[in-house]
């Protein structure tokens, strides 16, 4: 009877259900070892009470070099298959991050630029950056000195009013763009603070050096990296919901026990 148990038991490798083989012992170690960084990104992210957007993009780079690195080690056909799966399928679900939501990681001082793994899609950050910055800049906070109107321009002679005109937007709108581009490299050049640290204490730090980053970090560091901790919010007051409607029953189970007693 055990025979025909054993004979009608699925082989992998020459193995039976009753023992494992080298070879699949090898294949196991070697996924294991593949997914180890999976693990590793997973713990981190479950741990953290509120994971900003701007880890993703460094986050997912990090899978991305340290799968490559592990996936050179690999001699089993079917762990490198299973690591060539891992990283396509790194590819299509975070490779368009870099485009989609590039500012919440060049606005936290623990990454910046180099959280980016393509350097263009880094400086098209920076771009868009400058120009975030420059719709928070009011003309008034520029330090340039006002255009005179040409002098053919008087009240009785008004030719030239729409090229002056254009003039003063156009040197506004230089200085704003020169202003955001100035505190923008400022910021990206000071030094980096410890991935541990805080972005937000950061930012409340120096919130009268970069007064417009400043804004512009509370508008993109609030977004969340996952919907855990939104899910963890429902599934605690589920619970506490589940939990009232049960003692409320078992209230009304007793008092019409009560009732029929009496």
């Amino acid at each position: 009877m055990e025979d025909e148990e054993n004979a009608d038991a699925p082989s992998f490798g020459g193995a039976t259900s009753a023992g494992t083989s080298g070879q699949e012992y090898e294949m196991i170690h070697e996924a294991l070892f593949l997914l180890q960084p999976f693990k590793a990104a997973t713990t981190e992210l479950s741990e953290e009470k509120r994971v900003s957007a701007s880890k993703v993009i460094p986050l997912y780079r990090m899978l991305q070099h340290n799968l490559l690195e592990k996936l050179r080690h690999s001699k089993q056909p079917a762990t490198q298959q299973l690591g060539t799966f891992l990283k396509d399928g790194l590819q299509a679900r975070c490779g368009q991050y870099e485009t989609v939501r590039p500012l919440a990681t060049l606005l936290d001082p623990r990454f910046k630029n180099l959280g980016f793994g393509n350097p263009a899609k880094a400086q098209e950050a920076e771009k868009q950056l400058i120009l975030e910055c420059a719709t928070l800049i009011q003309p008034a906070e520029t330090s340039d000195p006002q255009i005179a109107p040409s002098s053919s321009s008087t009240a009785d002679n008004s030719l030239w009013d729409m090229f002056d005109q254009k003039v003063k937007n156009k040197t506004t709108t230089r200085s704003i763009t020169a202003d955001a581009t100035i505190e923008v490299g400022k910021y990206l050049q000071e030094p980096f603070i410890p991935r541990s640290a805080d972005p937000l204490a950061y930012w409340k730090e120096r919130a009268v050096v970069f007064p417009h980053l400043h804004k512009l970090s509370k508008k993109f560091l609030c977004i969340p990296a996952t919907s855990v901790p939104c899910e963890r919010v429902f599934s605690k007051a589920g619970e506490a919901a589940s939990r009232a409607g049960e003692e409320q029953t078992g209230s009304g189970e007793e008092q019409a026990e009560d009732n029929s007693g009496e």
